[in-house]
């Protein structure tokens, strides 16, 4: 029987390290300006590979070290106050580059990173690596890469789990990217968007207070989200061309849309005793040889599958349809399957058909 929960906040306080971050700050290059102007904070790159840490020393103070990059031209780190309810701008202007938010160079437990303002990270083209460690931002938060393999991490290492009060929008260009979040808490809006090839977003014990966006490309993708809470009214997973690989995994959500672009794609809608909660469900695929599985879920108005050209399977198993679920397979297809109908499938609601040639 699966357990029914809604939350307004399920991230769980930690005691010791269990979430994987980026680690020890790599070397890097170069030299970055910084400096403050009306109580923001602002660093600025030169583009060859810059490698940063940034934490507080205080409340209001952030020091700032270079692992092989200078600070304004030396090798001793550099503490900035900070202005009240001011913000932090980063620029680092291209290059393999290497920041981390919330921690030192040599991945310490301990240490934290509160910006009461706006946090804005440009990163330009390179592999760069971004991790948002035990941090705290009062007012919105964007990250930006242009082309190259990026890495995002967000985690927390201490008992307090990263909190971002406002909206949080991460932008990755044409790559090889992963995003990974773990134990954190976001009070508006989550935008996750990666650009061509193989991409990697794997959320586990989030709670996002408002609506969630991730937009992978073409690629053959790998998307999961496992023990977390969207609040907001809409959750949309959106893939482009590619062999996609899409997993929810005990977790709530309200109208929640899955659009998964031509290839052979896999979309699990719940686990065998991880199943989701949602108001409803849409899942979509496009032309090619998809399975999409609905596992030990409850959807309490009207839920659809809709798969394109070629010969689908949709196994649905242990769940509850309040309102209903419409099957469709789509035009052009000679052998789509359904697996649920049987009283052994254990499913609840009525489940309606459309071009649909083999069913149990």
């Amino acid at each position: 029987m699966r357990s029914k929960h809604y939350t307004t906040l399920r991230v769980e306080q930690l005691d010791d390290r269990i979430t994987p971050d980026v680690g020890t700050v790599l070397g890097g290059a170069g030299n970055v300006q910084a400096y403050l102007s009306g109580g923001n904070l602002y660093i600025i790159g030169d583009g060859v590979g810059n490698s940063l840490a940034l934490w507080n020393v205080t409340p209001n103070a952030i020091r700032i070290q270079g692992s092989g990059t200078t600070i304004n031209g030396s090798s001793t780190a550099q503490v900035f106050a900070l202005g009240a309810g001011r913000s932090v701008f980063i620029n680092l202007r291209g290059g393999d580059d290497f920041i981390v938010l919330g921690d030192n160079l040599n991945d310490v437990n301990g240490l934290s990173l509160s910006i009461l303002g706006n946090l804005r990270i440009d990163l330009g083209a390179g592999h760069n690596t971004v991790g948002l460690e035990n941090l705290y931002v009062g007012g919105t938060t964007t990250v930006r890469a242009a082309d190259g393999n990026d890495t995002l991490d967000i985690d927390t290492t201490l008992g307090q789990p990263s909190f971002f009060k406002g909206n949080v929008s991460s932008t990755l260009g044409a790559g090889t990217n992963i995003v990974t979040g773990s134990t954190f808490g976001i009070g508006g809006n989550l935008s996750l968007t990666t650009g061509d090839d193989d991409d990697t977003i794997n959320l586990a014990n989030a709670t996002v207070a408002k609506n969630l966006l991730i937009a992978a490309n073409d690629g053959d993708n790998n998307i999961t989200i496992t023990d977390s809470d969207v609040n907001g009214n809409i959750t949309r997973i959106s893939t482009g061309v590619g062999d996609d690989d899409i997993e929810l995994d005990s977790s709530d959500f309200k109208r929640l849309f899955i659009v998964a672009g031509d290839g052979a794609n896999n979309v699990d809608v719940g686990v065998a005793g991880g199943g989701v909660t949602a108001v409803s469900v849409s899942v979509t695929t496009g032309e090619g040889a998809d399975t999409v599985n609905i596992t030990d879920s409850d959807f309490q108005l009207a839920s659809s599958v809709s798969t394109g050209d070629d010969d689908d399977t949709i196994n649905v198993s242990g769940s509850d349809f309040l309102g209903g679920l419409t099957v469709d397979g789509g035009a052009e297809t000679s052998a789509d399957t359904f697996n649920g109908l049987a009283a052994v499938f254990g499913n609840t609601g009525i489940i309606t058909l459309i071009d649909i040639e083999t069913s149990t």
